[in-house]
C-alpha cells in the first residue's frame, strides 16, 4: 500500500504554505529560511525515501554514520535567534489546524503514554484538542545539540526584514555532534548543561528555564530517531509498533514547527506532505504536454509551487 504515495517536503518561515519552497532530501545542500524572529539553514534526510523531487537519493551518507544506522529521519537546522528567549518558551514539535481525534487509529493512546515515557518526558501536548498540538522545549527534546559563536549581523536589504538577520553557513554536510564550537563551551558550563546528549537532556528537563536561547548566537541541531518510519508510514515505539497508512486517505501532512510558545511567534516550520503517486504522476503528464506543445517564444516554467497538490484533507500526525 505504500508504494501508492510519495512523500514531498517544505519548509518556510511561517505557517503560509505560499512562503515555503520544496526542500531537497538527501543531498548535501541545505535551505535558508529568514524569518522576523530567527535567522536558520534546515535540512532533512530520510532512509529509503520515496518522494519530491523527482530522482531524489533513496538514502545519505548520513545512514551509514555509525551513530545513525538505526535512524530512520534526521531534520537538522543551524539557527540563530533575533532576540533572546527562555528555554522553557521555545518549544520544537508538531500541531494541526484542526481536529485529528475522530482518525488517530486504535492504540494511539498507548503510543502516547510510551513515547512521553521512553522518548521524551518533556513531551506536552493534548491531541484530542480542536487544534491538536505536541510540543517539548527545544533544549530538552533534540537529539543533538551543538552551541555555537555569535553569528554575523546581516542588512534588512539581504533579508527583507526590517530588522535584517544573522548571516547562517553551509554546514558542507557535517553530521551535528554533541557538543560546543569556540566560546559555546563556556556558555554550556556557565548553565551547568552536562556534556553528553542523554544527560543535557535529563538536565534540562528540569532547568530548561535557566536556559536562554541567546540572540546572534548560533545553535546546531538534529532531531532524528528510530521511531518514525516514513517508508512504511509507521511509528515504531519500545514494544509496540502502530500502522498509520491504513488511516490516510489523499493528502496527509505531519508538520513540524520551532516556535515561541509563549508569543505563538514561528521561527520556521518543515511540512511532510503524502500525496498519492497517481495524482502527482497525472499532473507531471499534464505538464509535460503542456511543455511540448509550447510556442516558438518560449514556454512557461512548469515548477510547481508548494501549494500545488494542496492538501484536501485534515492533517494528521
Amino acid at each position: 500500500m505504500a508504494d501508492k504515495y510519495l512523500l514531498r517536503v517544505t519548509a518556510g518561515p511561517s505557517y503560509d504554505a505560499s512562503t515555503h519552497t520544496v526542500l531537497p532530501v538527501n543531498t548535501s545542500e541545505s535551505t535558508l529560511i529568514e524569518s522576523a524572529h530567527c535567522s536558520s539553514r534546515v535540512k532533512v534526510r530520510i532512509q529509503q525515501y520515496r518522494g519530491l523531487p523527482r530522482n531524489s537519493p533513496t538514502t545519505s551518507p548520513y545512514f551509514a554514520h555509525p551513530a545513525h544506522t538505526h535512524d530512520q529521519y534526521s531534520i537538522a537546522f543551524t539557527f540563530v535567534p533575533h532576540e533572546s528567549v527562555s528555554g522553557a518558551a521555545l518549544v520544537f514539535g508538531n500541531d494541526f489546524d484542526r481536529p485529528i481525534r475522530d482518525r488517530l487509529p486504535p492504540g494511539f493512546g498507548t503510543a502516547f503514554r510510551i513515547a512521553k515515557w521512553a522518548v521524551d518526558p518533556g513531551l506536552d501536548g493534548d491531541p484530542y484538542a480542536d487544534k491538536p498540538y505536541l510540543y517539548s522545549p527545544l533544549v530538552a527534546t533534540i537529539t543533538r545539540l551543538s552551541v555555537g559563536p555569535q553569528a554575523k549581523k546581516t542588512s534588512k536589504e539581504q533579508t527583507n526584514h526590517s530588522r535584517g538577520g544573522y548571516e547562517v553557513g553551509e554546514d558542507n554536510d557535517v553530521i551535528i555532534e554533541e557538543g560546543a564550537e569556540e566560546d559555546g563551551g563556556s556558555i554550556r558550563r556557565g548553565k551547568g548543561m552536562p556534556d553528553s546528549a542523554a544527560e543535557r537532556k535529563k538536565w534540562a528537563y528540569n532547568e530548561k528555564g535557566n536556559w536562554t536561547w541567546e540572540k546572534g548566537r548560533t545553535y546546531s541541531c538534529d532531531f532524528f530517531n528510530p521511531h518514525l518510519d516514513f517508508n512504511n508510514f509507521s511509528l515504531k515505539l519500545p514494544g509496540f509498533s502502530l500502522p498509520v497508512l491504513g488511516y490516510l486517505g489523499g493528502e496527509d501532512k505531519l508538520r513540524y514547527v520551532l516556535k515561541n510558545k509563549e508569543t505563538g511567534d514561528a521561527y520556521f516550520v518543515v511540512v511532510f506532505t503524502l500525496l498519492l503517486k497517481e495524482d502527482v504522476e497525472k499532473q507531471e503528464a499534464k505538464e509535460a504536454k503542456t511543455k511540448s506543445g509550447g510556442n516558438c517564444g518560449g514556454t512557461k516554467s512548469t515548477q510547481k509551487d508548494p501549494e500545488d497538490f494542496q492538501s484536501s484533507v485534515d492533517d494528521l500526525d
